[in-house]
């Protein structure tokens, strides 16, 4: 009797699950009645536990329990339904012949990610964001080389390369960072392990949108020798360069901070090498190979919408995702560093955040308060306005070095905060000429510094 849509359904959502286990499970009940056989032998040998289990009066009533066992389960696993013992190669086929063609290519790659990132999160929560993002990488990388043949001339297999090195790369190295860091368990309590489970598949889905040119790459070369094959030359190129660049500037930061106190304050770097192009290196080549991998596998999308949607959505997804992490650190190390004269010059001598030669300043902590503080920060402009020796001190070392202007900002922010504690204190909708005296002082005193 052949299965429902239903029933192929649920075969597909645990495919994962009974691939991965079916070698251990066999193993694992036969191991089970051994110990068991040498759990009766030691207590009809041992006089201490002989009473609770009096009824056991030889070796012949493990037969009976053995039958008993089968029964619960459900038979023994040779008489498991043959849909079942089947499954493992059944669901193989599925994702080779869903990986060759057809609309389900994402489900399946999707699929793949499932493998790794479900057991891993099962282990620890955020192993999905991490171990897990290279593992699901590296492992879609392998089973797209081992599904395609390659053709003569074709460097897809080349892009595949760069996305296998930088998974297992990345995989590698947070899990590394990981133990070398390890401390206790933060009192944050984990979800319950069902609860993770939707976490780890939503991010499963993630990873195939984001893998999806490397499958188009495969499916449909572009022609070598033609204008779409020199583009995605110049993908590959571009995403070999990305995954060098992160694991340069990973590398860097690792060994940096090895010997550093986690409770110093200090700056201590790196600011050097690859910190000299961006503060953040290792998510511009996050996003450097991101791009690469989207520029190497558009010439095959063709009038694919499945193709240009999935593979568009991932590229926004990553980019949006390393530009908030890039915030968030920024906002960190301002809080942990900022005024430290070590960071403040290695901030002035680099000032571009994400992307080399592009000054899209990210929130420190204090622009951030500026924004929570909008409201109040056009009265504040209209104050400093009325003041023209400070003005003009703006707008000339404004244009002697632009990099004041950020930090002019967020002195203004601070100031914009100083303001809002006033008036959250009911002193009233303006301040004291006494009190606008004390704030343009200290806004003085902090382009003086920055001179």
């Amino acid at each position: 009797m052949g299965i429902t849509k239903m029933q192929s359904e649920h075969l597909r959502l645990s495919k994962t699950i009974f691939t991965t286990s079916k070698t251990t499970l066999q193993q694992g009940v036969h191991l089970v009645m051994k110990a068991h056989t040498i759990g009766l032998i030691l207590l009809q040998t041992t006089n201490a536990f002989l009473s609770p289990y009096g009824r056991i009066k030889n070796m012949n009533s493990i037969p009976g329990r053995v039958e008993t066992v089968e029964s619960l389960r459900g038979g023994a696993l040779e008489a498991l339904p043959a849909e079942v013992v089947n499954l493992p190669s059944t669901v193989t086929s599925l994702v080779t012949s869903s990986l060759l063609s057809g609309p389900y290519g994402v489900v399946a790659l999707a699929a793949i990610s499932a493998a790794v990132i479900l057991p891993l999160t099962q282990v620890k929560n955020m192993y999905g964001v991490s171990v897990g993002y290279g593992g699901s990488v590296a492992a879609i990388a392998y089973v797209l080389l081992q599904t395609f043949v390659p053709a003569k001339g074709d460097i897809s297999h080349l892009l595949l390369g760069s996305s296998l090195f930088y998974g297992i790369r990345l995989a590698s190295f947070l899990f590394v960072r990981d133990v070398a860091g390890w401390k206790p368990p933060a009192s944050r309590e984990e979800p319950s392990r069902m609860k993770r489970v939707p976490f780890a598949l939503s991010l499963a889905i993630f990873y195939g949108l984001m893998t999806t040119p490397l499958l188009y790459a495969m499916r449909t070369p572009s022609a070598v020798g033609t204008s779409l094959h020199r583009v995605s030359m110049v993908g590959t190129g571009i995403a070999w360069a990305g995954a060098i660049l992160e694991a340069v500037a990973d590398g860097h930061k690792f060994l940096s901070k090895l010997n550093v106190d986690p409770k110093s304050k200090a700056f201590t770097g790196p600011s050097t090498g690859v910190y000299t192009m961006t503060r953040h290196p290792n998510y511009s080549g996050e996003v450097l190979f991101w791009v690469g991998t989207f520029v190497a596998g558009a010439p095959s999308f063709g009038k694919s919408i499945i193709a240009w949607l999935s593979s568009t959505a991932g590229l926004y997804g990553i980019v949006s995702i390393m530009n908030a992490a890039t915030k968030g650190l920024e906002k960190r190390q301002g809080e942990k560093y900022g005024g430290q004269k070590a960071y403040e010059t290695w901030k002035s001598d680099v000032p571009y955040p994400l992307v080399p030669l592009i000054k899209a300043y990210p929130l420190s902590p204090l622009l951030a308060r500026e924004i929570g503080y909008g409201r109040y920060f056009n009265g504040l402009k209209d104050f400093l306005s009325s003041q023209p020796s400070v003005a003009n001190k703006i707008e000339l070392v404004g244009k002697e070095d632009p990099t004041v202007t950020g930090n002019f900002e967020v002195s203004v922010a601070a100031t914009g905060q100083l303001l809002h504690s006033k008036r959250q204190a009911g002193q009233g909708k303006a301040t004291s000429p006494g009190e606008r005296a004390a704030i343009l002082e200290q806004i003085k005193e902090l382009l003086d510094e920055d001179d």
